[in-house]
């Protein structure tokens, strides 16, 4: 034993220095081999506040990549890890990564979002199959953006939050890691669950209340 650090990649002491978090090896096949590495990334980034190789966040966003984190992997898998991310001092860099790399949506899945009032229906009261495709498509439009917005508001919510909460505990390295996870989950959670409260006491009246997007988050 030397008691000196040996850098088998002969660029990790460098990466360290520049705070940033890169793989070994090409990251596509990286993340291939393991698409949960991506989500480890994404948690060292929040609890070390190190950024993560711009060929890294390329690679996460190949929907293979994606593909395989959805169908590969445990729910359990991918929710232990989102709340270790949630257990660090900076989730707001991790949220932000999540949505960097398009995986936000596939990590914290919101199904459920209003549907627009008024529906219009054809001349004859039936609507045509292209009508209906045409309908169909500009709902999934609205809903991405309505989801998207949710997610943004989260993040807002969170940033304030975190800035807020981390200016009065500055002095206080032994805060509760529990009760501080806890806030960072109700912070970017309030304005999905403002969003989506309605539409669940909506769909309890029919039976689905369960199935709403903010029941599944939790």
């Amino acid at each position: 034993n030397t008691n000196q650090v040996e850098d088998w990649t002969e660029r990790g002491l460098q990466d360290l220095k520049l705070r940033t978090i890169v793989t070994p090896r090409k990251p596509l096949p990286t993340l291939l081999e393991d698409p949960v590495r991506i989500l480890r990334a994404v948690r060292f980034a929040a609890q070390l506040s190190f950024s993560i190789d711009p060929a890294l966040v390329r690679a996460a966003r190949d929907v293979r990549v994606r593909y395989a984190l959805e169908n590969k992997v445990s729910r359990e898998t991918i929710g232990c890890e989102v709340d270790s991310m949630f257990g660090t001092r900076d989730p707001t860099r991790g949220i932000k990564l999540l949505m960097e790399t398009n995986m936000i949506d596939l990590v914290l899945p919101i199904d459920d979002v209003p549907e627009g009032e008024g529906q219009e229906e054809t001349a004859v009261g039936v609507e045509s199959d292209d009508a209906r495709g045409h309908k169909m498509e500009e709902e999934e439009k609205d809903g991405a953006l309505v989801r998207t917005s949710m997610y943004y508001a989260g993040l807002d919510l969170l940033a304030r939050t975190q800035a807020l909460v981390c200016r009065i505990f500055t002095q206080a390295p032994d805060w509760d890691v529990s009760k501080r996870r806890y806030l960072w989950y109700a912070a970017f959670l309030q304005p999905i669950y403002g969003t989506t409260a309605a539409l669940a006491a909506d769909l309890s009246k029919r039976g689905r209340r369960n199935g709403s997007g903010f029941y599944r988050l939790l």
